[in-house]
């Protein structure tokens, strides 16, 4: 079948293009189960958190979108409670995704926020199925949209397909605070404008970015990074990831935003707590590399930084990066008892 890229208003009957180009329509065809409602003030939000399909029966109900087996897919699924009931109650409840639990969705932390959460996996049947599940009594499961993405063959394939990346942050540094997106992401992946203290922002004096890294990051994140003020100091990579220990995959973007005559140099190695962890980087110009943290235990102890080497004239730059914890090994759609997960450190640089 051709690739997904599903939009899914729930609790709407409607279809609609949005700002961004992106075809939305309602989710009467995918579920049965479960009643329309719609926020208290649903012209403070985007158009799709407006509405939402509230389920008040079952423990558990569930939306399954065909996709090809064994295809990797993005998964967004977002929650604005928005006081839809008036009682300024907000639930929590549990999210799931092919009979693996995805995480614990409580809206009672940001009830007048838009939670969106990001799942990236290897399908193993011919369908693939996003679930609300209650935990509570009287607490009653809702979800706002789901967005389905296929993503290309050798996206994020440093990543075994037992396992799952669950998004953290997604960062497009010197992009002046504007959010990157489709159209210009065609996986329509959100990467947020970012900058860093004591670090100069820099446009790319390529007048185009061939992009031939297996993340096909969009031509739109490397024309823009960040660089440290002089081979001396360090550029620290901010991760927000969780104080407990858990397994990390980062992936980090560069590109060369200067022409460099042959006195000019520009390397770098990606460091953790300090420590060298990657061969030297030397951005391309007028392309772009990747360097990936995979089979990693981490938290948030833990820092991340890069750093000049010796021989290096230009201090270090970056373009992008993502942040991902990483699942216990996946089921086929049916509950396994969690066991410990124990990883080796592994740092690959890839042009």
């Amino acid at each position: 079948m051709d690739a997904v890229f599903l939009s899914i208003d729930c609790g709407s009957s409607e279809s609609y293009t949005d700002e961004n180009g992106i075809e939305w329509t309602g989710d009467d065809a995918y579920i049965q189960n479960g009643d329309n409602k719609t926020v208290a003030y649903p012209s403070l939000v985007p158009y799709p958190m407006s509405t939402m399909r509230v389920f008040s029966t079952r423990k558990k109900n569930c939306y399954s979108f065909k996709v090809d087996e064994g295809e990797r897919v993005l998964v967004r699924a977002s929650f604005y409670y928005g006081n839809y009931d008036r009682k300024n109650s907000p639930p929590v409840f549990d999210l799931q995704f092919d009979g693996n639990f995805w995480t614990t969705v409580n809206t009672s932390l940001r009830s007048y926020d838009v939670l969106s959460y990001e799942a990236i996996y290897v399908v193993k049947r011919n369908f693939t199925s996003i679930c609300v599940a209650q935990t509570k009594p009287g607490q009653l499961p809702f979800i706002s949209a789901i967005e389905v993405r296929s993503l290309g063959i050798n996206m994020y394939s440093q990543v075994p397909s037992n396992l799952a990346l669950h998004l953290i942050q997604r960062a497009a540094m010197g992009a002046n605070q504007t959010i990157i997106r489709y159209p210009d992401d065609a996986y329509d992946r959100t990467w947020n404008g970012a900058y860093g203290f004591g670090l100069s922002e820099v446009a790319s004096q390529a007048l185009s970015i061939n992009i031939t890294t297996n993340n096909s990051p969009p031509t739109a994140v490397p024309k823009n990074a960040v660089v440290s003020a002089s081979t001396s100091h360090i550029i620290i990579l901010f991760t927000d990831l969780p104080a407990k220990p858990t397994p990390v995959y980062i992936a980090t973007y560069f590109s060369e935003v200067l022409l460099l005559n042959p006195t000019q140099k520009r390397s770098f190695q990606l460091c953790i707590d300090d420590k060298p962890i990657s061969d030297p980087i030397i951005p391309p110009f007028a392309s772009a590399s990747e360097a990936y943290v995979t089979n990693r235990i981490a938290s948030a102890s833990n820092s991340f930084s890069l750093r000049a080497t010796s021989d290096s004239t230009l201090p270090p730059l970056v373009n992008a990066m993502e942040i991902y914890t990483v699942s216990n090994p996946l089921t086929n759609g049916t509950n396994v008892k969690d066991g410990e997960f124990h990883l080796a450190s592994t740092c690959i640089l890839r042009a």
